[in-house]
């Protein structure tokens, strides 16, 4: 190490030990040197040769094997020495044995940190260590050898920087011991900016960039003279350690800001029109478009040229190939209509051609990236193509081969194919040139279109580039492009995105939102005439009913589903020719061809939800109405920007707004509908899996919180909730506590196949399966002592299937979607004696105490349960829940402290009556609990509806009595139908039961979402979160913001302004001045 830093480093350690009587020290971060000059002042220490490596660092496999000589070296420690110290990783083997570690010891404890450093640090282990380390983090692998479980219990991450370096992130345990931290650098209070210097080697703040830098300064080697670039208060924290080691050092260097915004001199606006002429036709010529010239100052806008942002692009890809760290990411916001599809459309076209060069382009829709592929197709690029996963796996493979040998250079990829592929199965040895991330406001959390994937992406994207810097391959640059997002102001979508992304330096070109062709017509109704439904019911009509009449194209946007159906079910056949429809849900070819009936005149109007109109190209629209708000301001703003696209017409936003409209905005909103009670529930879930398995390295499948979430969300909602915690548990701890990473398409499935057609079942797809041990028989007892109980068997014998060979080598033909779907109905396999194998799934309950107790203690809090209904529906009036919860404490006792409880408890027993006439004809008798939002209010009330409740004793203790433990762990394990409606099979509803009563745990494998890879870096983390009140701050802030967005939307509709206020208000939103537009809004500090 430096010299000047080790005396340094010295230095503070004298300082620390004259701080009390006796201090404990251990160092964390420091390369061998330092330790090994601590040896040589023979400072005591508590560390024994048998897990010291040659090298002077610490040997943590060793140190696991001799743990109880490190405890009775720190628990004897001499309390008349007045320093000790040790390393830090001997700090994370004592925390694990020994409960409050500072309280064992008379003196103080304190940590040391190498400061230098702020997460990953460059430790003296072994690089084939690390290199293993390494492999097992970048996998899903559950089955650990003994070295890689050893060092995953010290370190939660490695990182593998350039120059053959690597970075390691520590275990974070001084926290929850309250110990202190001290650094042995002092953080540069004042910083001065230098000019940008374009001839000078710029460095970025980021990890890839500084951690070589960094070592080097460690290290004592000599550097060049450089620049570093900060973009934002974040970095200029991030960097002010370093810079204290520079100046100590003598390092020549300067600070200077990214300039996030254009400097047209330094790009040619039609170096690259060629192109555009060539493939978009001899009379095109690139668009002026404005953008605000720096909007952190002012409104100005100017005219670029979209020939001066292609040139950008390619000048960054350009850069990034040649490594150097002066490339920038880029982020586009333009409205609707601006050609953002050309600004990276040529820029690939160019480097395909001159450089043989791949370009990849993330979209969320598939008939989006299809349909632009089909464009460019049509223009002659026949080198463009499209994989996702409505592509069979036969076209796909043939598609990947296209791109490895060079037939394709341009490829649209959904975010979730890109995720569970590595980048070199798809692309081969080519180069990734530019990464494009279209429709990039899906990344923001508080957003209504908020999408898991696109959350996953910036830790994918981050850890892409660094394994191609360490390589010494080319890195790329990021290129982000929406309609709609934020800049500045406490809805910040531009700054969420960079850093949800971890984008590099980006440059802005923050689009004009201004459309001062569309006008406004927004109605306000305090009160209305009849039902509110009723009401809004008969303005959509009416709006319909004119632009049919004077031939008006009009879109008009509806919260739900139901209400598209409602309004156009409501027009005699004559009108619904001319009207059109557009969901989700609805089917794809009527999807298609409703969009091209709208599209070529046939339909005047389109009623449809927030899936109709990303990416869609239909200039001479004249109207959007509004049924309802669908999200936020900008949401809203995005949506009336579909009309008059085409320049030459003038558009209208019309809505009839009423403030019960807003209720349907607060059920839509995406990851607000996520609750801290189910945050909290799935930290407990996960806990009692890994207390279950005792590993910390698991595969869990979404059904096990299948009681938390709605079935058609819940492969969603799952994964975005356990990023939530991953990633605010982070914050808290400065490390990952959990890894969270979405598995490839395929989980383990199982299969029962019936006894007669099992030997041709065998012939035909044997080489798939594996038989299991189905001798699982569940006996339910007969209620009539005369007579015998019933043994249930399965139908036939159940097999686990290799589904990805099984669908890569037999059903090649069919789409993964078709494939999935065709198992998991009964369709998939064909026999002539009409027999067919069902899909199973695996469900393992496992009992906390003897079976027979688990069972006393059920009837018991039956009995408890079934009074409390009982008291409510005597009651005979809605009741809260609250008041549920406050009964449930008061009968079941402090033995069910848990707040979430009542609530989830209360969920399983509501009944979805919108698809029964009443509840009488209710298919499932346990469902008698209706559930409906308050008058005037949007709290839940609940109303018991009938006397089922009295059943739910006799009905769970049968249950029960079907799963006797089976197998000698003493657990119940068995082998059962899939369900195919929203419907749970009764045993899962007993395993939710017992498990959320602490009677056992369950497990569900082989369901129908995909596994979710989860690795728990420290379960101790987790288990405080359960004993604390947790609360994610990530959903806090979310939830606080969609409160925020709620109010500007409210008084936007609200209040009167003219066209010319109203697009004012919008730019001033768009550009974070939230002051002013509370101000012009009359919205109270």
């Amino acid at each position: 190490m430096n010299a000047i830093i080790e005396q340094k480093v010295l230095n503070t350690l004298e300082r620390i030990s004259n701080m009390s009587k006796q201090v404990l020290v251990f160092l964390r971060g420091f390369p061998c040197s330092v330790y090994e000059r601590l040896k040589k002042q023979r400072i005591p220490c508590l560390s024994n040769p048998k897990w010291i490596n040659d090298n002077g660092y610490i040997n943590v496999i060793m140190l696991t094997e001799h743990n109880r000589q490190l405890m009775k070296a720190f628990l004897t420690i001499d309390d008349t020495i007045p320093l000790v110290w040790g390393y830090y990783e001997e700090f994370i083997a004592l925390t694990t044995s020994i409960n409050e570690l500072n309280k064992q010891f008379d003196g103080d404890i304190v940590i040391l940190d190498n400061n230098l450093f702020d997460k990953y640090y460059p430790l003296d282990i072994p690089t084939c260590l690390l290199k293993k380390l390494k492999t097992f983090y970048n996998s899903d692998i559950t089955d650990v050898d003994s070295d890689v479980e050893a060092l995953s219990n010290f370190y939660s991450d490695v990182v593998e920087f350039r120059d053959g370096l690597y970075g390691l992130a520590f275990i974070n345990r001084h926290d929850e011991e309250s110990i202190p931290v001290y650094g042995y650098l002092e953080p540069q209070e004042y910083i001065t900016y230098s000019p940008l210097r374009e001839n000078c080697m710029s460095y970025p703040t980021h990890d890839d960039v500084l951690f070589p830098i960094k070592e080097n300064l460690q290290q004592g080697r000599a550097l060049p003279e450089m620049q570093i670039v900060v973009d934002g208060e974040r970095d200029t924290k991030k960097i002010a350690l370093i810079i204290s080691a520079l100046q100590m050092m003598g390092v020549p260097f300067t600070i200077a800001r990214n300039t996030r915004f254009v400097n047209l001199n330094d790009y040619e606006r039609d170096t690259y029109l060629p192109i555009l002429k060539k493939y978009w036709g001899e009379d095109n010529s690139f668009r002026l478009l404005d953008f605000y010239k720096n909007p952190d100052k002012s409104n100005e806008l100017i005219k670029i040229s979209q020939g001066h942002i292609i040139s950008d692009i390619v000048q960054q890809s350009m850069r990034a190939v040649k490594n150097q760290g002066g490339f920038n990411d880029i982020v586009i916001t333009a409205p609707t209509g601006a050609g953002k599809s050309v600004l990276f459309q040529i820029p690939a076209i160019y480097m395909a051609q001159e450089h043989q060069a791949v370009t990849l382009v993330i979209t969320p829709l598939i008939a989006l990236m299809r349909d632009q592929v089909e464009q460019l197709n049509a223009r002659g690029i026949d080198f463009a193509t499209f994989i996702n996963s409505e592509i069979s796996f036969e076209e796909k493979n043939q598609r990947i081969e296209g791109i490895k040998n060079g037939h394709y250079s341009i490829v649209y990829l959904s975010p979730e194919l890109f995720l569970v592929n590595a980048l070199e199965s798809m692309i081969g040895p080519r180069r990734l040139r530019l990464l494009v991330v279209d429709e990039v406001h899906l990344v923001t959390t508080w957003g209504r279109d908020f999408r898991a994937d696109y959350w996953y992406l910036g830790g994918y994207i981050d850890k892409l580039r660094s394994q191609r810097l360490s390589k010494t391959e080319t890195v790329f640059p990021v290129l982000c492009l929406t309609a709609t997002a934020v800049y500045g102001g406490k809805e910040d979508m531009v700054e969420d995105t960079i850093r949800s992304l971890s984008l590099s330096n980006p440059k802005l070109y923050i689009g004009n939102v201004k459309r001062k062709n569309i006008g406004f017509d927004i109605r306000f109704h305090q009160k209305v005439v009849g039902g509110h439904d009723d009401f809004k019911l008969l303005k959509t009509q009416n709006i319909i009913n004119s632009c049919i009449k004077h031939q008006k194209k009009c879109i008009v946007y509806c919260p739900y589903t139901s209400q598209v159906e409602d309004v156009v079910d409501s027009f005699d056949d004559v009108s619904k020719s001319r009207v059109g429809k557009y969901y989700g849900g609805f089917d794809k070819y009527e999807k298609i061809d409703s969009q091209n009936n709208f599209k070529n005149g046939q339909y005047f109007v389109m009623v449809c939800t927030k899936a109709f109109g990303m990416g869609v190209d239909i200039p001479n629209i004249e109207q959007v109405y509004h049924y309802a708000p669908t999200g936020n301001l900008a949401d809203y703003v995005q949506e009336i920007g579909r009309a008059a696209r085409d320049p030459k017409i003038n558009g209208i936003a019309v809505t009839d707004f009423t403030i019960k409209d807003m209720k349907y905005v607060r059920m839509l909103y995406g990851l607000s509908g996520m609750r801290q009670y189910q945050l909290r529930e799935m930290i407990r879930k996960i806990y009692a899996i890994y207390r279950e398995k005792k590993h910390r390295h698991l595969l869990i499948s979404p059904e096990a919180f299948s009681y938390l979430f709605k079935e058609n969300e819940l492969e969603n909602k799952v994964k975005s909730g356990m990023l939530l915690i991953a990633k605010d548990l982070e914050e808290i701890y400065t490390f990952p506590v959990l890894n969270v990473r979405p598995r490839g398409l395929f989980t383990k499935n199982y299969v029962n196949v019936p006894y007669e057609i099992e030997e041709e079942f065998l012939q035909r797809f044997g080489c798939y399966i594996q038989r299991v041990d189905d001798d699982m028989k569940r006996v339910i007892p007969c209620a009539n002592k005369h007579c015998s109980d019933v043994v249930v068997y399965n139908s036939g014998a159940v097999y686990e299937m290799n589904m990805a060979s099984l669908w890569e080598e037999q059903f090649n033909k069919l789409t993964f979607a078709q494939f999935k779907r065709k198992f998991f109905d009964g369709e998939l396999f064909q026999f002539d004696n009409g027999q067919r194998p069902t899909a199973r799934v695996n469900l393992i309950i496992n009992y906390e105490e003897k079976y027979e107790t688990v069972s006393e203690k059920l009837d018991d809090c039956m009995e408890k349960l079934i009074s409390i209904f009982q008291y409510f529906k005597s009651q005979a009036r809605t009741f809260t829940r609250f008041e549920f919860r406050e009964q449930f404490k008061e009968i079941l006792g402090e033995q069910y402290k848990s707040q979430e409880l009542p609530k989830i408890i209360l969920g399983l027993f509501i009944a979805d009556i919108s698809h029964n006439v009443g509840f009488n004809c209710n298919a499932d008798r346990m469902k008698f609990i209706q559930a409906r939002k308050a008058h005037n209010s949007d709290e839940m009330v609940y109303r018991i509806m009938n006397s089922n409740f009295n059943m739910i004793k006799r009905h769970f203790s049968r249950l029960l009595e079907q799963c006797l433990p089976n197998n000698e762990s003493g657990r119940f394990a068995t082998y059962i139908p899939v369900a195919h409606n929203d419907k749970l099979p009764e045993l899962i509803n007993l395993a939710i039961f017992l498990e959320l009563l602490g009677l056992a745990t369950y497990e569900i494998i082989g369901g129908k979402n995909t596994e979710i890879f989860l690795r728990i870096n420290d379960p101790n983390k987790l288990r405080r979160a359960l004993q604390g009140s947790y609360s994610n701050n990530i959903l806090t802030d979310i939830e606080r913001k969609h409160e925020y967005s709620q109010k500007i939307l409210v008084e936007f509709m609200k209040n009167k302004f003219s066209d010319e206020e109203r697009w004012d208000i919008i730019e001033d939103y768009f550009l974070g001045r939230d002051e002013i537009v509370k101000f012009r809004l009359g919205i109270q500090q």
